[in-house]
C-alpha cells in the first residue's frame, strides 16, 4: 500500500503547514503532492510489471487470481495519494469540512458500486468500485483545493523543472554516499 508513505508524510508536515501560513503551506503541499503522485506512479508501474511473478512468489500459486484485482486498484491508489496530502492542508487551514465534502460522495459511490459490481465480478468488482471511488475522492479534493488556493491542477499534479532538478540532485547524493 504505497499510500502509507503518503500518510506518514502528511503526519510529518502538518505542524509545518500550520506554522507556514496559507501561501507557503500551499506551495509546500503542492510540491509534496507532485512528488507523491510521481512516486506512486513509479511504484504502481513496477507493480504492474512484476505482479504476475511477485504475488505467486511471495504468497504461492493460489494467489495468482489476486493479480487482476490488484491491478484494478492501482489507479485508485495513485489517485488516493492526492487527498491524503490535501486533507492535511485542509486541516492546517481549519477547513476540515472540505475533507468531509470530498470523501462523503466517494464513500457513497464506493458502497453503490460494490453492491452492483461484486455480485457479477467478485473481488475484481470490489477493486474496480474502490478504485473509481478513490478517483472521485481525488477529483473532489483537488476541486476544493483549487477553490481554496487558486493553484492550477497542472501545478498540483505534474512535476516541474525545479522538482526534477531536486530529484536528480538527491539521487546523485544518494549514489555518491553509497559508493564512498
Amino acid at each position: 500500500k504505497s499510500w502509507f508513505f503518503t500518510a506518514a508524510i502528511s503526519n510529518a508536515i502538518f505542524p509545518i503547514l500550520r506554522a507556514e501560513g496559507a501561501r507557503n503551506g500551499t506551495l509546500l503541499t503542492s510540491r509534496i503532492v507532485r512528488f507523491s503522485v510521481f512516486f506512486s506512479f513509479v511504484f504502481s508501474l513496477m507493480l504492474i510489471l512484476s505482479a504476475h511473478k511477485l504475488l505467486p512468489l511471495i504468497f504461492g500459486e493460489a494467489f495468482i487470481q489476486s493479480v487482476s484485482p490488484l491491478l484494478w486498484l492501482l489507479p485508485g491508489t495513485i489517485a488516493l495519494t492526492v487527498p491524503k496530502i490535501l486533507v492535511t492542508q485542509f486541516s492546517a487551514l481549519n477547513k476540515m469540512e472540505l475533507a468531509v465534502f470530498s470523501s462523503s460522495p466517494a464513500l457513497i459511490v464506493n458502497i453503490l458500486l460494490n453492491l452492483i459490481l461484486i455480485p457479477y465480478l467478485g473481488l475484481q468488482g470490489a477493486a474496480i468500485g474502490t478504485s473509481i471511488s478513490y478517483v472521485i475522492y481525488c477529483c473532489l479534493s483537488i476541486g476544493f483545493f483549487k477553490k481554496l488556493t487558486d493553484v492550477p491542477t497542472k501545478d498540483l499534479l505534474i512535476m516541474n523543472r525545479g522538482d526534477w532538478v531536486d530529484l536528480v540532485s538527491f539521487l546523485k547524493m544518494v549514489i555518491r554516499k553509497r559508493v564512498i
